[in-house]
Parts: C-alpha cells; structure tokens; sequence
C-alpha cells in the first residue's frame, strides 16, 4: 500500500503571503517617501517660477516627472499604511512601474541632450538612468522570484491535497496564485523534550487545537490555541492540571517551561498529574497573536495630564482595533466565555474527563468562568492572586486598604504620601536625571497623577512594593528621581502590547453595582481613579458580556485560594468575597506577599496538600520566606 503524503505546512506560504514590514524596512520606505516628496517639490518649485516662457516640451517633461513622484508618493504612503508587506501582485505592479518610468526617462533625457548636442550631458543622463534602470530591473526580477517560489507552494499542495481526503479550498489571490489548504485534524501534537539548566531532557507533547473564532455565530472561521503538555510522573495516577496564566495575554507555555527549568522535582512533589500549559486565544504560540508594537509615544518632559495621556491611548487603541477588524480580526469573540469553552474542548480532544485549574490573577478569572460553565468537568482549582467575575476593574477602596496595612508599621506613611501628592497637585515640577539606558541627562516632568500612577505600578511586585515608603520620604526633600526614572521607561515604552488583553477587559466589564463603588471610592482615596488607569474600552468597541457573567459563582468543588495581603491588584477583599459562594473553599494569605504566585517551600508544600486532596483549615496566615 502507497503511503499517503503529508501534506506540506502552511505556514512557509503565509510567511510569503503575509508577513509584515520589519521595521528597517518601514524606516527605508520613510527615508523613500521623504526624498521623493523633496524631489517632487523642487521639480513643482522649478516649473511654476520659471521666468521665461518654456517650450511645450519641458511642460511636457516637467509635468511627466511630477505625475511619476506622485505616484511613488502614493505607492509609498498606501505601502506604510498596510499593516503587512506588499504581496507578490503588488511587487510586479511597483517593479513593472519603476521599470517604465525609469526606461521612458532615460530615452527622453537622452534624447533631449544629444538633439542640443550636449555630450557631457548625455553622458551623465545615460549613465545615471541605466544605474536607475539596473535597480528597477532587479526588484523586477525579485518580483517574479517571489510568484515563482508562490507557484512551486501552490504546485506542491495542489499535489499533496489530491492525494488525500482533504479538499483544497479556494485559492487566494495575491500572486494569483496562492491557496490554503485546511487538511488536518483539529488536533495536533508532536512529540519534543524540556531541557533543564542542569541538562536534563524532559519528555513533553506539544500541540495545538483548532477552534471556532465565535461560537455565537456558527458556522464560521476558525482559531488554533496552543498547548504544552509534560505527562505525569511514573507510577502515579492523579488528574491533569491546567496551567492558566495571567495579564491576560501572558504565556501558559512559558510558565509551565519555567516550572521545569530545574528538572522538575519541585513541581512533581506538588503536582503528580499530567501539566498542561495554555497559550490562549491570541496569545503566544496560537494563532492568530494579537500582539502588537504600537506605542503611546508620550512626551518626556511634560507633566503628566491624565485627560492628555487618555486622549492619545485611545486614538492609538481605536487605530489598532480598526486596523485589526480590516486585517478580518473578530475583536468580540476574544472573551472569557469564549476562552473558557476553548480550554473545555482542550480537556475533551485530550480525552480527559476530569482536570484540575490553576490560574493566577486573570487565570484566574478564566478559571471561575470555567468552573461555572463546565464544572462537571472539573475536579480542583487552585487560585493565586484571586480576580473573580466582576472584580476585573477595581476598587480604590481595597487599594486604599493595601496601603493602609503596608503603614501598619509605619504610621508617617499614609499622611507623607498625602503630603507629596498634594505639593505636587498644586505645583507640577520637572526633574534633571539620567536616561537609564543611555545615562545622558534629561529634564522629566512630574504631576501628582504621575506619582500616583507609579505608586500604582510599584504596588504590582512586592519588590518595588517595599521601596515606596523610601521613595516618598525622598520626594519630600526634593529628591524626585524614582518615579522620574520609572515615568522615562513608561513614556518612551508604553504601548498596546497586546489587543488580547483589551479586547477581554473590555468584554469582562464591569457591573453597576461595582461602578457606583469605584466612582464613590475614587474621592475619598489616594490612587483613586488611577488605578483603573486607562480605561479605554469603548476605543475598542468591544461589547461587553451579559450580566450574568459578572455574577457571583458558586460551586462545591473545592477551591484552595492565595493571597498576599499587600497584593493591591487581587487584594484579599476579592478573596474574601469569592468564598462566600463556594463553601469549600479554602484561603491562604501570605503576610507580606504581593501579586502572583512565590513557589516558596511553604506555598509548594500548601498547593502539593490541596492537589491531593488533604484536609486544609478553612483559613490560615503565614509569613513569607
């Protein structure tokens, strides 16, 4: 029997049909277009201040020089405005267009020159437009390479998909000739090995599984997550894990690889099962990645002014949202409920019948919607830095209890800090440091909402958390230089990053209920609306899910959560609030932890007794180490 052929990757002709600008390419087109509307501007400045009468022939010439600038000009501007590259039916037209204009110019400048008999000058316009010539005829010949490498894909999968029960699908047209081809299972896996630091190879699977974009609107096209699976230890039988990592837009693939770094023993003395790691929809390794590198770009040396810094993020999000939608993007199906049902098809095409979840932060979230939509299927579900259905926007008022049990210690905290905001709120000023990377001087401007959205920034690692204290105490003697340095990487590096996130925001929303708390919070605390700094969901145009989805979950399963008690981000307050409808569950709060997940002996030792099924006390505090 013939053994049927595999089909080919796809991948190899969407990198040619697709692939976008670097930016060395974007700047070389910029340079392009810059020079070219300098030229077409001296050519338009000659023409029309020529004193004398000029010869029908010279209109002629100078009104065919122009026409042929300002068609670079467009071509440039429509090829920066794309978000991917020029495809091959673009290149040929380019090519095909240098190519004329460069021949025509040629023959009619030197033409010109030896009817006036102006032999250097036929010399210099020959040798200039042959040079011109020889660079439009080799984007040419790249043109043509680029249809002929398009035709050999196609050729090849044309072959391949005969020969097989999958269809071929309709062809695309870029070089005319381009096709996709969709001639696999949804499931994909292959076998591949973690290396540790120490050298050991450890066996694991990775895959992907293919999804409907929008279950709402069936039928339709189609997304692929991907996943990380690292097969339990010998011997043991114990349900998967499913590892569901924050932002959202953080990678589940990278944590599980980072939970193997040393080999593995720490984790497989906590978790005896199969781990899977989940790169989300739009996140990572699946496809598509709605990542993107638009930035804010906001001015260094100005104070900050919350209205300015919105105006801008949401000029920039709406452009990218738009930009997406034309790319074909459905922004609305990148939802929680959506992301939810994904990884319930995960658990089914890898035949589980039961999982355990273990979301940090917005996995966490994930991981509640979960457990309300399929929890049947669910066995346990370990939560860190705990964000529940409506808590996705947050409130000043739990904020304000984080910093207040940070000054517990320190009862000259809250009031400095009052102290510095109010000077600054009255009187912006500007600071001389130097630029981190570079170290040249530079001047910043800093307002009380730019310390403010620092002191937020500070408070979402327990490192920086416990510099905020110092940090006040030496802006009031003047001393401005670490919220200055922070407030340069902000303004120079903000950006999207990534659309995923907005776009699950966005639909997560917020409640009612919970808007007239955070609107009641925002006067009465020091962060106040900062905290839910920027809230640009609308740019988006996102709807937001039914009510329902902000409501309380309940279930029985049992639920172990940690908590740090100066996390701010996920404050205990939220923890508190999710266990008054899941009666068996458990809380942990780290005393002195802040946001995410510490896998320090004590919490190993807390998540390895809650997996496999031991009595925890309903709550309980520990130090950390």
């Amino acid at each position: 029997m013939t053994k049927p052929e595999t089909a080919p990757p796809i991948e190899p002709i969407l990198a040619l049909l697709r692939g976008e600008l670097s930016p060395t390419k974007r700047w070389a087109y910029r340079l392009i277009l810059v020079l070219t509307g300098v030229v077409v501007a001296a050519l338009v400045t000659l023409w029309v201040t020529e004193p004398d009468p000029l010869p029908t022939r010279l209109h002629v010439a100078f009104g065919a020089m122009t026409c042929i600038g300002l068609g670079w000009i467009v071509t440039l501007t429509w090829i920066l405005a794309r978000r991917n590259c020029p495809t091959a039916w673009d290149r040929l037209a380019t090519a095909w267009m240098a190519t004329v204009a460069c021949s025509v110019s040629l023959v009619v400048s030197l033409a010109i020159a030896l009817v006036r008999n102006e032999t250097l000058a036929a010399v210099a316009v020959g040798v200039t437009g042959l040079v011109l010539l020889g660079v439009a005829l080799r984007f040419l010949g790249k043109a043509y390479s680029l249809r002929s490498q398009l035709r050999a894909k196609l050729k090849e999968l044309q072959r391949t998909a005969r020969s097989t029960i999958a269809p071929l699908l309709a062809l695309a047209a870029m070089a005319g000739v381009a096709s996709v081809a969709n001639a696999s299972e949804p499931l994909q896996r292959e076998p591949i090995s973690l290396r540790s630091r120490t050298g050991i190879e450890i066996p694991a699977e990775s895959g992907r599984l293919t999804v409907p974009v929008n279950r709402l609107r069936p039928p339709g096209p189609t997304l692929e997550i991907a996943f990380l699976r690292v097969p339990g230890a010998t011997g043991k039988t114990a349900p998967p894990t499913f590892i569901l990592a924050g932002g959202p837009g953080e990678s589940g693939i990278n944590t599980v690889r980072g939970m193997f770094t040393d080999g593995g023993q720490r984790i497989r003395e906590v978790i005896a099962g199969d781990i899977i790691g989940i790169d989300q929809r739009g996140v990572g390794q699946a496809r598509p990645n709605l990542s993107v590198s638009d930035r804010y770009e906001f001015p260094v040396s100005e104070p900050g002014d919350p209205a300015v810094y919105s105006r801008r993020i949401s000029e920039v999000c709406r452009a990218v949202a738009n930009r997406l939608r034309a790319d074909g993007v459905d922004l609305s199906a990148f939802n929680t409920n959506e992301n939810a049902d994904d990884l319930a098809a995960l658990r089914h095409a890898l035949g589980y019948e039961q999982v355990n979840l273990w979301g940090t932060s917005y996995g966490s979230h994930l991981a509640l919607t979960l457990l309300r939509r399929h929890g049947q299927h669910i066995d346990r579900v370990l939560i860190t830095s705990p964000e529940g259905p409506d808590h996705t926007f947050k409130r000043p008022a739990h904020a304000q209890k984080c910093l207040e049990r940070l000054a517990a210690r320190d009862a000259e905290l809250l009031p400095l800090m009052d102290r510095v905001l109010k000077k600054l709120e009255q009187a912006p000023i500007r600071a001389t440091v130097r630029h981190p990377i570079s170290q040249k001087e530079l001047t910043v401007g800093v307002s009380g909402f730019d310390v403010r959205l620092w002191t937020w920034a500070a408070l979402s690692r327990i490192e920086t958390t416990q510099q905020i204290a110092a940090a006040y105490r030496a802006m009031d003697q003047g001393d401005w230089t670490t919220p200055a340095v922070w407030l340069v990487r902000y303004r120079e590096t903000a950006g999207v990053g990534s659309a995923m996130k907005h776009a699950m925001d966005a639909a997560s929303g917020c409640s009612e209920a919970c808007h007239a708390l955070i609107t009641k919070d925002n006067a009465g605390c020091l962060l106040g609306e900062v905290i839910n700094f920027p809230n640009v969901a609308e740019a988006w145009g996102v709807p937001a899910l039914a009510a329902e989805f902000r409501s309380p979950v309940r279930s029985h399963r049992p639920v172990l959560i940690l908590c740090g008690n100066l996390d701010a981000r996920t404050p205990l307050e939220n923890a508190r609030e999710l266990l008054t409808d899941l009666p068996q569950g458990r809380l942990v709060i780290f005393e002195g932890g802040g946001h995410g997940f510490r896998p320090s002996s004590q919490a190993l030792a807390l998540v390895g007794s809650f997996f496999r099924g031991d009595d925890l006390p309903v709550e309980q505090r520990i130090g950390i180490e």
